[in-house]
């Protein structure tokens, strides 16, 4: 039965690869993912320790305070090693796809194997989870932080100081310095650590680890070291705002309702999907494959997600230290009245996937046959789903909203610019249908037009790029035209 689990474990992570990887040129890329890129190309054409080496921070937030700087870092690595948006994007999901495999093992050491397949399914499997692992996005790195810092608790739990302090910091660093959530995540974390840590300690569980590797402690050290070259740069630079004009800025929701909470149970549903697309829903709803696919997420998500909150609501020290945290997180958020988008569930990973597989459940209780087949339902329901969404993506152009057009329709857009730029004769076509618009090109164009040949940018001028999401087979498809300019710009 192991044996058949590992399998299993392992087709579930293949699934999970293909889904990130699958049509990944169709990703989002727009104004966040051009600045971080930008940033990354100005970091690495800096000399180290000279003015603005190393970054005191990232890209600036909705909140008009900038992020840190680690993801910056981050993605100048990636860049350095290829500099192409796409391979930028697959390092992004494949750390994604590969902390699949630690998940796998600590929900084995922590639930047991039925439970962990579970987990580890729905993980591979959620679209949400899909589209935030497959894209140039500081959030997007997050779940492989976050389980990180799952096997940190673990090993400080079971004795192995040195080890637990190293992952610790590799996670910490990273869950606070890629989201602002993470700052305030974080310290809460320290604490119920620390409470759990004090009731081991009384029950007589060892918690110093006798006669520690020197290798585990140097990693430990090396770890604060690194720590402390990303921090005191953005504590520097957080020192320097006026606290007083930062809470003044800072947009509150209107009540202290547990709105984190409510975005969680809309993930799971999976309404929230939608927020991708959010003008474009009832086209993607047009067929019946898509309708009865997220349809059914629809009904078995509701009680898959009821009985796992009620379960986690009355059991939250069935996983240790992370089953309170969650809840003070969510707390945390209701008393700050944090203005909470759909994407902050991200800091919450991965508890939707504990839910789902029946992480707070009793071991074995009269409801286990039937909910255990409705969950394997739901899940395999969530990958095609996932499936269907990227492919409606994929042959559409990417989505009205949120999502925007996609990378690959961009690029080639980039690529016809190109091409004009070096005498290559526009294409003749049949009048422009009139409800496209023409105007220059814009900056998510013309930063691959600059990217893929800068002599080419000037020539830009002399082109108006004329488009716009246009009814096609009872579908909106974004449809796009490169023609010599003529007339006033829009």
């Amino acid at each position: 039965m192991t044996w058949s689990r590992h399998g299993g474990a392992a087709m579930w992570v293949a699934i999970g690869g293909v889904l990130r990887f699958w049509n990944l040129d169709v990703m989002e890329f727009k104004g966040d993912e051009r600045e971080a890129l930008n940033l990354a190309r100005d970091l690495l054409s800096r000399a180290p320790f000279t003015a603005g080496w190393p970054p005191a921070h990232g890209m600036i937030s909705s909140n008009y305070v900038h992020n840190a700087p680690l993801f910056t870092w981050i993605i100048a690595l990636f860049w350095a090693m290829v500099p192409n948006p796409e391979f930028v994007a697959s390092c992004i999901a494949a750390l994604n796809t590969a902390c699949l495999v630690p998940l796998w093992t600590w929900a084995r050491r922590t639930l047991d194997d039925r439970r962990a397949l579970l987990i580890v399914a729905a993980a591979a499997a959620s679209p949400f989870a899909v589209l935030f692992s497959r894209k140039i996005w500081a959030q997007d790195l997050l779940f492989p932080a976050l389980v990180t810092l799952l096997w940190a608790v673990y090993w400080l739990r079971n004795g192995r100081l040195w080890i637990g302090i190293a992952l610790g910091g590799v996670g910490g660093l990273a869950v606070g310095q890629l989201h602002q959530s993470g700052m305030i995540a974080l310290p809460l974390l320290a604490v119920v650590v620390c409470v759990q840590l004090l009731r081991d300690h009384r029950r007589g569980q060892r918690v110093l680890e006798p006669g520690a590797s020197r290798l585990a402690i140097a990693a430990a050290i090396v770890v604060v070291l690194i720590n402390a070259f990303f921090w005191f740069p953005y504590l520097r630079y957080l020192l320097t705002l006026s606290s007083q004009s930062v809470l003044q800025a800072r947009p509150v929701e209107d009540s202290y309702a547990p709105v984190l909470l409510t975005k969680l149970v809309l993930q799971l549903v999976p309404v929230d999907l939608q927020s991708f697309f959010l003008f474009d829903r009832g086209e993607f709803q047009s067929t019946f494959l898509r309708w009865g696919v997220f349809r059914l997420s629809w009904l078995l998500g509701l009680p898959v997600c009821a009985y796992g909150v009620w379960r986690w609501l009355r059991a939250p020290g069935r996983i240790a230290v992370f089953g309170y945290w969650w809840w003070v997180v969510v707390g945390a958020f209701a008393v700050l009245r944090i203005k909470t988008q759909f994407f902050y569930t991200l800091i919450l990973a991965p508890l939707p996937y504990v839910l789902v597989g029946g992480g707070f459940d009793p071991p074995r209780h009269r409801l286990s046959g039937w909910l255990h087949a409705v969950r394997w339902i739901y899940v395999c329901n969530l990958a095609l789903l996932a499936a269907v969404t990227i492919g409606w993506l994929s042959d559409r152009g990417g989505a009205a909203g949120d999502y925007g057009v996609s990378y690959r329709v961009r690029k080639q857009q980039a690529e016809a610019i190109v091409a004009a730029a070096s005498g290559a004769t526009l294409a003749d076509h049949a009048p422009l249908p009139a409800a496209l618009r023409c105007g220059e090109p814009g900056p998510d164009v013309m930063w691959l037009v600059e990217w893929l040949d800068p002599r080419a940018v000037p020539g830009a001028a002399a082109l108006s790029l004329c488009d716009d999401w246009t009814p096609v087979d009872d579908d909106l498809r974004y449809q796009w035209r490169l023609q010599k300019s003529a007339g006033p710009r829009r």
